[in-house]
């Protein structure tokens, strides 16, 4: 056996690697990413170094000039306690290993390169001599000198005076220096961070209740004890798992450890992040897209030179340099944002399980919805378990919701979006000065432009997808951004009847403007909150209640504590549930519990109008009771039934290519490699994928199903040795995402 590492000799160098022999006594311990001892260099220093491959064939063992060399053999495997860029190391090997893609790839995730950016200054004059002795300069100053005068007289009042550049003072820099050679005044610099959020001076707990006090003390004991395992905290909506959250982190804290909060971006509000630096203070840093590149600068700074005890952010915000991470936290652990778009396809929930394990740390996940496969480790105890059963607000109690039959309305004559029943109830809370939400989980005009003579449908001509029409009068495509100017006669028969199919955001604000014409109405999606600062600014004027009705995606049933709000509106509950995708009623039942928790926060009673095709399907029906059990149980059977995850590993597998013939060439060749080299394991396809044409590339996928794990990994191996090492698909990407 031999492995390929890279030495710890210089950080920028990181894509030099050599290999040694791995000795017998070790071939059962060594993996990619541990860190080993190697004799290096021609004195056979011991050094530090990372595996980054294991082979099993003998590397070729001649130099360039034909002359064959023996290989050194790896002397141990590294024992001592594990710097910080070790462990990140260790980790990006453990994302190769167990998701694919390049080593280079994955240490670029968790050491990504920062940008040197301009850092702020800020310059302070402090008074050293006292105030009377001042008071004796300016008296014999000349008049003539009035900026120097200005600035004394200010020292008289002020003991420290603070400016950004020499020139503010109004005084050379020749003259403040005599001045500081005299004894008058002391200037110093002082490194400032530029602000992603409002400072609180308050640092404040709220008291827990005795259901949040008793998930706390559990922590605590097994925390003090030594126990480092993984919990799944399940609580309802508006439990109050934000202030467990807040308690877990300062224990931690308070025993000189380091803490990492994940939160999805889309939840990770001002609301949110105000509640933990009311606690913190300046001690935490906060990581999002929307900073600038100064911003993110001076966060991550903050961080290398531990002035930070806690970091806030979204999946990426897990590869902090802490030298010592004590807790992970994964708020709203079932969100699909945890899990990477782009190679390789990482899990953040299994990432952190590792990261927490090389830090000696405690991960925590939480939800409301949790996702089925923590669900089922909770209950097969490989998780600790908590749950919240109630709202933390005293009188606070869960919303009642009515489910509205759509093809009744229908059948009725009612041809509106909003059906009879959510109508009666919004003027009913109009005229109670009360706030209402209404959720369609759809993006723009949203629907199809087709023709209702002859059914073309107008694609994008890069993506094979369906074009939209937004209010520009332009058709756009969401994928690849293409626009064209909208059709007014049929390309295929000419016919004048083609149009959309209207049921988005933009739609739905309109029908509302002319129902209620005396309500104030905000929309929010990703097309009115595209700039910085827009997004808080709607939550924030909904927030002081200068809105009564406010229509949004998926934005807006995230993370939000709206306690005026007693009325939700969700327009088609079922608008995901029929998508191809085995995990459909899972995701179409946490979007629907969580919009329905939106409503009643408070000690007013809430209500949810829930509009659906499919009244009588096992997840409406779960969700509108916000019975996570009965869900469970029934998609539980479902998974089961058909061998879906978790109850077999799938691994998907997606190859691309700008040439066709080559696509199903390289693809077929690919899937009977996989035949061959099954060992129990089910293998489907290929097959075109839903979007078989994107940005240019042509798009097949392989699924292989397995009861082990391991053997997916082990089927993902041979798939990039093959991609990497035969010329034939050179003209192929290939791409992993796991599912377990």
């Amino acid at each position: 056996m031999f492995a390929s590492v890279i030495v710890d000799s210089n950080y920028s160098k990181l894509d030099k690697t050599f290999t040694y022999i791995v000795p017998t006594e070790l071939e059962e311990l060594i993996r990619v990413g541990m860190t080993v001892l190697v004799p290096f260099g021609k004195g056979n220093r011991p050094m530090k170094a990372y595996v980054m491959e294991i082979m099993y064939d003998i590397p070729e063992s001649t130099l360039d000039d034909g002359m064959s060399f023996a290989y050194k053999e790896i002397t141990g495997i590294y024992k001592d306690k594990l710097k910080i860029e070790d462990k990140l190391i260790a980790l990006a090997g453990f994302i190769k290993h167990n998701f694919g893609g390049t080593m280079a790839a994955a240490l670029k995730i968790v050491m990504p390169v920062r940008d040197k950016v301009r850092e702020v200054t800020r310059h302070y004059i402090y008074r050293s001599a006292d105030v009377s002795a001042i008071k004796n300069i300016i008296a014999n100053t000349s008049a003539a000198h009035k900026n120097v005068l200005a600035l004394l007289k200010r020292l008289v009042d002020e003991e420290v005076i603070s400016f950004t550049n020499y020139a503010d003072t109004g005084v050379s820099k020749t003259t403040l220096e005599k001045l500081v050679k005299e004894g008058i005044i002391r200037i110093d610099d002082k490194r400032e961070y530029r602000e992603v959020c409002d400072s609180s001076d308050e640092e404040t707990l709220v008291s827990l209740n005795a259901e949040q006090k008793a998930v706390y003390d559990d922590f605590v004991s097994k925390y003090d004890m030594g126990v480092r395992d993984t919990s799944l905290i399940y609580g309802i909506t508006g439990s109050g798992k934000t202030e467990v959250y807040i308690y877990m982190a300062s224990h931690v804290v308070s025993l000189g450890r380091k803490v990492i909060i994940l939160i999805p971006e889309i939840a990770l509000t001002k609301q949110t992040v105000e509640r933990f630096r009311r606690r913190f203070g300046e001690r935490v840093a906060i990581l999002n897209s929307k900073l600038n590149q100064g911003e993110k600068y001076d966060q991550m700074s903050k961080i290398h030179d531990d002035e930070v005890d806690v970091v806030i952010g979204p999946r990426s915000a897990l590869f902090v340099p802490f030298a010592d991470v004590g807790l992970i936290i994964i708020d709203e652990e079932h969100e699909s944002s945890y899990r990477s778009e782009q190679a390789p396809r990482y899990d953040t929930r299994e990432v952190a399980r590792e990261f927490a394990r090389l830090h000696d740390a405690s991960l925590v996940l939480g939800s409301a919805t949790p996702s089925l496969i923590s669900y089922k480790r909770a209950m097969e105890h490989e998780y600790a378990y908590y749950e919240l059963k109630n709202r933390a607000i005293e009188g606070a109690t869960l919303p009642d919701v009515s489910i509205v039959d759509l093809r009744a309305e229908l059948s009725s004559g009612n041809l509106n979006i909003i059906s009879r029943e959510l109508d009666f109830k919004i003027r009913d809370r109009l005229s109670k000065h009360e706030q209402i939400m209404l959720f369609i989980n759809r993006r723009g005009v949203a629907g199809f432009i087709s023709c209702r003579q002859c059914g073309f449908v107008i694609k994008c001509p890069h993506c094979d997808v369906s074009m939209r029409l937004h209010n520009d009068g332009k058709l756009h495509c969401h994928y690849c951004m293409h626009t064209t100017e909208m059709v007014k006669t049929c390309p295929e028969c000419g016919s004048k009847y083609i149009g959309t199919f209207k049921a988005g955001t933009q739609r739905l604000e309109e029908v509302v403007r002319k129902m209620y014409p005396e309500a104030r109405v905000l929309r929010m999606d990703s097309d009115t909150v595209s700039k910085k600062g827009e997004y808080e600014g709607l939550l924030e004027t909904f927030r002081k209640k200068e809105a009564d009705i406010l229509i949004g995606t998926q934005m807006i049933i995230k993370g939000h504590d709206f306690p005026d709000v007693t009325l939700v509106g969700i327009m088609a509950a079922d608008m995901s549930l029929y998508v191809d995708d085995y995990s459909a009623a899972e995701t179409t039942y946490q979007i629907v519990a969580q919009a329905s928790g939106r409503a009643g926060r408070s000690a007013k009673k809430g209500e949810v109008v829930l509009q659906t095709y499919s009244p009588d399907h096992y997840c409406i029906q779960a969700a509108a009771h916000q019975d996570y059990r009965a869900f469970y149980d029934t998609e539980y059977a479902f998974r089961k039934n058909f061998g879906y995850p978790p109850f077999s590993n799938m691994l998907a597998i997606r190859v691309m290519s700008k040439d066709e013939e080559e696509l199903v060439k390289c693809s077929k060749s690919l899937a009977l490699l996989f035949v061959m080299n099954a060992d129990g394991e089910e293998v489907l396809g290929p097959q075109q994928a839903n979007i078989y044409k994107l940005n240019d590339y042509y798009r097949h996928m392989i699924y292989v199903k397995s009861p082990y794990y391991e053997n997916l990994v082990a089927v993902k191996d041979i798939v990039e040795n093959e991609v990497t090492d035969n010329p034939d698909y050179r003209k192929v990407l290939v791409g992993f995402e796991f599912t377990r």
